[in-house]
């Protein structure tokens, strides 16, 4: 398979422990396997809530789906990143990203309050740290994705 064929984004299977496991391209690595192989990391879960990621070579990755993504839309959530804070973690939206990430977010299972007269025209969205840190991330580049789906 070449590296055109597996898109940042795209839900893929692979094998592991030879069954197979279903999950999501979250960034290409570029050429840094053995002998220049391309490599993507990978994120799965095996069972309810446990997340796992690694590294696979585009020849042990077969595309399920891969939808289109608007450039202009991922540009326009860029902005959006959170922040590991003591007591909470913490992210910033505008309010028309507001509405929508807090509803993925609910769905999701992650417990958060939103203050918004934290920053002049955007939401700060206060994170419980029951959500760790790593799922934070992997779930604003999921709502991300979905987001910037055409």
């Amino acid at each position: 398979m070449s590296t055109r064929d597996v898109p940042v984004g795209a839900k893929v299977s692979f094998r592991l422990a030879g069954r197979p496991v279903v999950g999501r391209v979250l960034e290409d690595r570029g050429p840094i396997g053995i002998g220049g192989r391309h490599l993507y990391q990978v994120r799965y879960e095996l069972g309810r809530g446990n997340w796992y990621s690694t590294e696979l070579p585009a020849a042990e990755i077969e595309v399920l789906e891969a939808r289109p993504v608007s450039r202009r839309k991922q540009r326009e959530v860029e902005y959006i990143v959170p922040f590991a804070a003591v007591e909470a973690h913490s992210l910033f939206a505008r309010p028309e990203h507001a509405l929508p990430l807090a509803n993925f977010l609910r769905s999701q299972d992650v417990r958060f309050t939103e203050d918004p007269d934290a920053i002049a025209g955007e939401i700060n969205f206060l994170i419980d740290k029951s959500t760790p840190w790593e799922d934070l991330v992997a779930l604003l580049n999921e709502w991300k994705r979905q987001y910037a789906e055409e």
